[in-house]
C-alpha cells in the first residue's frame, strides 16, 4: 500500500465502499477518465487483475 499516492489511496478506498466510477469521480470533483486511470496505476503497482481482488485486498488491511 506504500506504493500508492495519496489520490489513489482515496479510490481505493472509495472502490473497498462499493463507489462505481462514476460516483468516485462526483466524490472527488474528478473525471471518471481520471478514476480509470488511478485504478490502472493501483492494478500494476499492486499487481491486481481486478475490482474484486482490490477489495479483498482492501479488507484484508483492514483499509475500510
Amino acid at each position: 500500500m506504500e506504493r500508492l499516492t495519496d489520490r489513489e489511496i482515496e479510490i481505493f478506498k472509495l472502490i473497498a465502499k462499493g463507489y462505481s466510477n462514476e460516483e468516485i469521480a462526483k466524490e472527488l470533483f474528478i473525471s471518471k477518465h481520471t478514476v480509470k486511470m488511478h485504478i490502472s496505476m493501483m492494478f500494476q503497482k499492486l499487481e491486481l487483475r481486478n475490482r474484486c481482488e482490490l477489495a479483498y485486498m482492501a479488507g484484508k488491511n483492514n483499509v475500510v
